[in-house]
Protein backbone atom coordinates (compact mmCIF):
# COMPACT_ATOMS: atom_id res chain seq x y z
CA UNK A 1 0.00 0.00 0.00
CA UNK A 2 1.21 3.50 -0.85
CA UNK A 3 -0.05 6.69 0.80
CA UNK A 4 0.46 10.28 -0.33
CA UNK A 5 -0.67 13.27 1.72
CA UNK A 6 -1.22 16.70 0.15
CA UNK A 7 -2.14 20.12 1.54
CA UNK A 8 -3.79 22.54 -0.91
CA UNK A 9 -3.97 26.26 -0.15
CA UNK A 10 -7.64 26.52 -1.14
CA UNK A 11 -10.96 26.05 0.61
CA UNK A 12 -13.04 25.36 -2.51
CA UNK A 13 -13.63 21.63 -2.06
CA UNK A 14 -16.26 21.46 -4.81
CA UNK A 15 -13.89 22.93 -7.40
CA UNK A 16 -11.11 20.54 -6.36
CA UNK A 17 -13.39 17.49 -6.59
CA UNK A 18 -14.79 18.65 -9.93
CA UNK A 19 -11.22 18.91 -11.26
CA UNK A 20 -10.41 15.36 -10.11
CA UNK A 21 -13.66 13.99 -11.58
CA UNK A 22 -12.90 15.67 -14.93
CA UNK A 23 -9.46 14.03 -15.13
CA UNK A 24 -9.98 10.65 -13.43
CA UNK A 25 -12.72 8.01 -13.42
CA UNK A 26 -14.21 6.86 -10.11
CA UNK A 27 -16.41 3.87 -9.32
CA UNK A 28 -17.67 5.29 -6.03
CA UNK A 29 -18.11 8.83 -4.70
CA UNK A 30 -19.47 10.10 -1.38
CA UNK A 31 -19.60 13.84 -0.68
CA UNK A 32 -20.52 16.08 2.24
CA UNK A 33 -19.97 19.80 2.80
CA UNK A 34 -16.46 19.33 4.22
CA UNK A 35 -15.28 15.92 2.98
CA UNK A 36 -15.29 13.73 -0.13
CA UNK A 37 -14.30 10.10 -0.67
CA UNK A 38 -13.53 8.88 -4.20
CA UNK A 39 -12.53 5.33 -5.13
CA UNK A 40 -11.70 3.34 -8.24
CA UNK A 41 -10.86 -0.33 -8.67
CA UNK A 42 -9.40 -2.32 -11.54
CA UNK A 43 -9.32 -6.11 -11.84
CA UNK A 44 -6.81 -7.78 -14.15
CA UNK A 45 -7.87 -11.25 -15.31
CA UNK A 46 -4.47 -12.05 -16.85
CA UNK A 47 -2.81 -12.43 -13.45
CA UNK A 48 -5.88 -12.33 -11.14
CA UNK A 49 -4.83 -9.11 -9.41
CA UNK A 50 -6.70 -6.00 -8.34
CA UNK A 51 -5.74 -2.35 -7.82
CA UNK A 52 -7.75 -0.09 -5.46
CA UNK A 53 -7.22 3.67 -5.37
CA UNK A 54 -8.84 6.02 -2.85
CA UNK A 55 -8.83 9.79 -2.56
CA UNK A 56 -10.07 11.36 0.67
CA UNK A 57 -10.36 15.16 0.62
CA UNK A 58 -11.12 17.11 3.80
CA UNK A 59 -11.76 20.86 3.96
CA UNK A 60 -10.65 22.96 6.93
CA UNK A 61 -10.96 26.71 7.49
CA UNK A 62 -7.89 27.50 5.37
CA UNK A 63 -6.81 24.40 3.43
CA UNK A 64 -7.88 21.17 1.79
CA UNK A 65 -6.07 18.05 2.97
CA UNK A 66 -5.98 15.18 0.49
CA UNK A 67 -4.97 11.60 1.24
CA UNK A 68 -4.31 9.38 -1.78
CA UNK A 69 -4.14 5.66 -1.00
CA UNK A 70 -3.29 2.91 -3.48
CA UNK A 71 -3.20 -0.80 -2.79
CA UNK A 72 -3.05 -3.95 -4.86
CA UNK A 73 -3.18 -7.68 -4.40
CA UNK A 74 -3.77 -10.93 -6.13
CA UNK A 75 -2.69 -14.49 -6.53
CA UNK A 76 0.12 -13.73 -8.97
CA UNK A 77 -0.75 -16.76 -11.14
CA UNK A 78 0.04 -16.50 -14.84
Amino acid sequence: MKILKLKIGSIDLDKTIDYLADHLQFDYENHSTDMSVLTSEEFYIRNLSAQLNMIIARKTDSHIFIDIIGGAGGSGNH
